[in-house]
């Protein structure tokens, strides 16, 4: 089973280091995982994938087999879109970033959220813990309690995220300005 990591745009090298961390890659070789997909962002490689090979020189993937944990790792740092990789993935942990929240979710994937108590006003919290409320994914306050969280979590209770039925909003929009609800079936500019 495949695990992707992703710290989006910016810097998250204590994300980066736990995930890496023999430790953490023994507990997700535990919940049977043999694959780690890292998406680092603008975070610095780790020193023990520096002497990884490329094995993708067009996306500068790189790739190193953990002695202890058995995992095999694959990260790079940007790719033009994630989505092959979230995808392909069985479960997700993630920046506590809307869109990478979002999107998984979408994708109805087991998601586990870290946020970055480093970035101002630590806004993305709300989120998280919402969404954990809801049941819909797990979250840790903090990369220093990611381990703890994670081992202790029950992925299969999660609940489905379904996407906004936007036909509601369209339906009030059409009758405030006075022309007749649409037709459900019939596309109405991609709206």
């Amino acid at each position: 089973m495949r695990v992707f990591v992703t710290v989006g745009t910016t810097r998250f090298d204590d994300l980066v280091e736990a995930v890496l961390d023999p430790s953490f890659l023994q507990l997700l070789v535990k919940h049977g995982f043999n694959q780690l997909i890292l998406q680092h962002g603008h975070s610095p490689i780790p020193p023990q994938l520096q002497t990884a090979s490329i094995i993708n020189r067009q996306d500068n993937i790189i790739e190193w087999t953990d002695t202890v944990s058995g995992m095999t790792i694959q990260a790079y740092s940007f790719k033009p879109s994630l989505l092959s990789d979230m995808q392909s993935a069985s479960r997700i942990i993630s920046h506590a970033g809307s869109g990478c929240i979002l999107e998984a979710l979408y994708l109805h994937k087991q998601l586990f959220v870290v946020v970055n108590s480093s970035l101002m006003h630590n806004h993305q919290q709300d989120l998280a813990h919402i969404l954990q409320q809801q049941g819909h994914l797990y979250f840790s306050n903090s990369v220093s309690d990611l381990a703890q969280v994670f081992a202790a979590a029950d992925f299969s209770v999660l609940k489905p995220f379904s996407k906004p039925d936007r036909t509601a909003f369209m339906n009030i929009l059409h009758d405030m300005a006075g022309f007749p609800a649409p037709c459900s079936s019939v596309p109405h500019n991609g709206l």
